[in-house]
């Protein structure tokens, strides 16, 4: 049975506001990040030159991964996205893991990041029973 926790990442960026969604597999390290894209620029104009949202992640506080750049469904935005990709989470260890999303217009202009969510990963286990 898969222990998979959903993680909700909340993000106010220069397209607008989305909500991006992530399912952690802890058994397999497996992470898929949902999203819908914004459709809105920070102005709260119509997004009309989405290229596309860019992915990261982070554990403790080692520098950020780039995962991919996911390509706009339009340039328009408002598609709903998904990407699954694979984390090393260290055996033996509590693990920060935190994930970072952007999106990039046509311009280059690249959005704030997304208000991460950190989650502890617990693949440490307790002390032998003391007899």
């Amino acid at each position: 049975m898969k222990n998979i926790l959903r993680i909700i990442l909340f993000s106010i960026i220069v397209f607008g506001s989305s909500v991006l969604y992530a399912d952690l597999a802890f058994d397999t390290g497996t992470f898929t990040a949902e999203w819908t894209e914004a459709t809105t620029n920070e102005d709260g104009t119509p997004v009309t030159d989405l290229l596309h949202t860019s992915l990261y992640y982070q554990i403790n506080n080692e520098p950020k991964v780039f995962i991919a750049d996911i390509p706009a469904s339009s340039p328009n935005g408002g598609g709903n996205k998904a990407h699954q990709f694979t984390v090393n989470i260290p055996e033996g260890n509590e693990t920060d893991l935190r994930a970072v999303a952007t999106h990039t217009d046509l311009s280059g202009n690249v959005s704030r990041e997304a208000v991460s969510l950190t989650v502890r990963i617990d693949k440490l286990p307790p002390a032998s029973p003391a007899f």
